[in-house]
């Protein structure tokens, strides 16, 4: 039996006879630099000069301190293959080079994060691997057949990964802020958990299985040196939030036929180089999907049948000049500031469109026109609607248009005539301030109410030429507040 004086002899030992096991390659060759599948058969493990100690195989002192205190169950000074076989969970932050761990046949969890070479080939009953913020640059895992989870979160020096071909799926947060270049998904995988590969700064190409397969939130977020993704039929349906958000070097994504019905919130927010997207089917778009896309400059959705455009969904995309969809359903309404911010959107086509709220298109200084279909106009427009719109010169409002919100048409300054369906009771303060209406038409039987609390709704320095009301009701409108910003009230011919 081995004193302690002696293991530690042992143990010191070891530091000057240190050999490393077989690494991978650093990921700099044509095939490197990322996940990837080689068929190649294991080679058989070498076995061991003394039966009695797999220790003899590892070359950290470490790592052997570890196994001797952990796993010598009688206390005789050495690690039999009894011993190394009764061992489910290996989690070590004392070692660099876990060689020796080959010898631990029903190993099932692998944890450290001082890892920098280990070989988990012959650990066929592994189920987890957790190397979170270890200098860690590359592993083979795949002969680990039956691994559920993975992590190498914050490896900084993390490039390349071989996985097993029946992988099911990948990790939420799996290679997160690691260095890895490229990731070509596995047949078998099925899901790609939250934020797998969130942070990847250096991810550059991307493949995915042709269908049934899941992306979570944030699975790509931050993956700033990715340029082109090709999407699968995601059996989600569904675009999950933020999977793409952030990655400022992406400058076009292709979805086939029959493919995601919604995009998630915030899906492509701030991606900069972004310059097209062509989706076949597609039923909603949510919060931000597309906000501060910069670059964006043209967006077609057909097919479909469009239930939901969210709040904000394309601000600040300043570059954006046109937006068609000719499939929406009825009562379709554009979410508040859907548009704000786009300031070279020079057309807008929505069939059907019933509503503007607030902010719709808030900014849009180059908007000329804007087209819709159901009741020839639009129904209700919020706050601020079209404020800022210095270029729009036609608006277009249906029969059952009843309120019209504060700043809704501010400072359209090429807006130069209206007209005003019978239905009409209010107009917000300051709604149409700061235009150059030279003539508006109002077909209200009764002078709708004029709302001044934070502003008067027309310039009553700078008088309108003409309004044009009922025969009916001229005296009405000049005995009423409307006199004020009118030169004439006359009758409608």
């Amino acid at each position: 039996m081995k004193t302690m004086m002696q293991i530690t002899v042992v143990l010191a030992a070891m530091i000057v006879v240190v050999c490393c096991s077989k690494n991978l390659p650093d990921g700099n060759g044509p095939s490197g630099g990322g996940t990837e599948i080689i068929d190649e058969p294991l080679e058989d493990l070498p076995p061991l000069e003394d039966v009695d100690d797999v220790c003899e195989k590892m070359t950290d002192i470490g790592f052997m301190s570890y196994c001797y205190l952990n796993f010598d169950a009688n206390m005789d000074g050495r690690v039999s293959m009894t011993e190394a076989n009764a061992v489910k969970a290996i989690e070590c932050d004392d070692a660099e080079n876990f060689s020796g761990i080959e010898y631990f046949s029903n190993l099932e969890i692998f944890k450290s994060s001082s890892v920098q070479t280990v070989n988990l080939g012959y650990n066929k009953k592994l189920l987890s691997v957790d190397c979170k913020g270890a200098p860690i640059a590359a592993v083979d895992l795949r002969y680990n057949t039956g691994l559920h989870e993975m992590s190498f979160e914050d490896c900084t020096n993390f490039v390349r990964v071989l996985l097993p071909s029946g992988l099911d799926s990948i990790s939420s947060g799996a290679f997160r802020n690691t260095a890895i270049r490229r990731f070509v998904c596995p047949d078998s995988v099925k899901t790609i958990g939250d934020s797998a590969f969130n942070g990847c700064k250096s991810l550059e190409f991307v493949t995915f299985p042709d269908d049934n397969l899941y992306i979570g939130k944030g699975a790509f977020r931050d993956c700033i040196s990715l340029e082109s993704v090709t999407l699968p039929k995601c059996r989600n349906r569904y675009l999950e939030d933020e999977v793409f958000a952030n990655c400022s070097s992406l400058k076009s994504v292709t979805i086939p036929d029959g493919s995601n019905l919604g995009i998630g919130k915030g899906a492509f927010r701030n991606c900069i180089s972004l310059e097209s997207v062509t989706w076949s089917e597609i039923v909603s778009i949510n919060y931000e999907s597309f906000a501060y896309c910069s670059s964006l400059k043209s967006i077609s959705f057909q097919d479909g049948l469009l239930c939901h455009l969210g709040e904000y969904a394309f601000r600040g995309c300043k570059s954006l000049e046109s937006f068609t969809f000719t499939g929406v359903y009825d009562n379709f309404t554009p979410g508040r500031g859907a548009f704000a911010g786009c300031s070279s959107l020079k057309s807008v086509i929505l069939y059907p469109v019933t509503r503007v709220l607030e902010a719709t298109f808030h900014g849009c200084v180059s908007l000329e026109s804007i087209t819709c279909m159901f009741d020839d106009g639009f129904s209700d427009v919020e706050d601020y609607a079209f404020s800022g719109c210095s270029s729009l010169k036609t608006v277009t409002f249906s029969d059952d248009l009843t309120e019209i919100g504060d700043y809704a048409c501010y400072g359209c300054s090429s807006l130069k005539t209206i007209t005003f369906p019978d239905g009409l009771t209010e107009i917000g303060s300051l709604a149409f301030y700061n235009c150059s209406l030279t003539k508006v038409v109002c077909y209200a039987l009764d002078p709708p109410y004029l709302r001044i609390e934070m502003g008067e709704p027309f310039d009553r320095y700078c008088k309108i030429p003409e309004l044009y009301v009922p025969s009916s009701s001229v005296d009405a409108y000049n005995q009423s507040s409307w006199s004020s910003y009118f030169e004439q009230i006359l009758p409608i011919e």
